[in-house]
């Protein structure tokens, strides 16, 4: 399982109903969370490796992993469509990559900083967007992923997407 954005420790469990879960949380961000982490002397269970979203095909074969999530992170990315793709590049045929990430965020937090894209839910499809651009992210993978399931709760918004078979 691959935690895109994971930060200094992922949020994903490590077992499923008893069994151990092969976890690989990346970071752009990794060298400076691992020398926060060694200055308060904490080491998290599963470290975090250094990866962009952007560059997911570059570090890991195509079809490595049953799962990717990715939570508050893919709209911090510069290229949030090219992560997605990525994304879905890495994860095995019929299996799907889940996407947690505030509504509009960019919008709430008035550009600054990381939060330069939004995510929502426009007539059942996920629209990603930015003054200027919108997007419907199914239509932008033409064809190459298939939105499962998007639904938004407390101010999030959770998509399923699956890489086609």
């Amino acid at each position: 399982m691959l935690d895109v954005g994971a930060g200094p420790a992922t949020v994903l469990g490590k077992r499923l109903d008893d069994e151990g879960l092969d976890l690989v949380p990346v970071d752009p961000l990794a060298p400076f969370f691992d020398e926060l982490l060694a200055r308060h002397d904490v080491t998290p269970p599963v470290r975090t490796r250094t990866a962009d979203g952007e560059q997911l095909g570059k570090v890991f074969d195509e079809a490595s992993f049953d799962l990717a999530y990715a939570r508050n992170s893919v709209d911090h990315s510069y290229e949030p469509m090219t992560t997605i793709r990525q994304m879905l590049r890495v994860v095995k045929p019929g299996h799907r990559i889940v996407l947690e990430h505030r509504i509009d965020e960019g919008e709430h937090e008035r550009y600054e900083g990381l939060h330069q894209w939004n995510f929502r839910q426009e007539d059942d499809r996920l629209m990603l967007w930015q003054p200027g651009a919108t997007l419907d992210v199914e239509e932008q993978l033409g064809g190459r992923g298939h939105l499962v399931e998007t639904r938004e709760q407390d101010g999030w918004i959770i998509a399923a997407l699956e890489r086609p078979a």
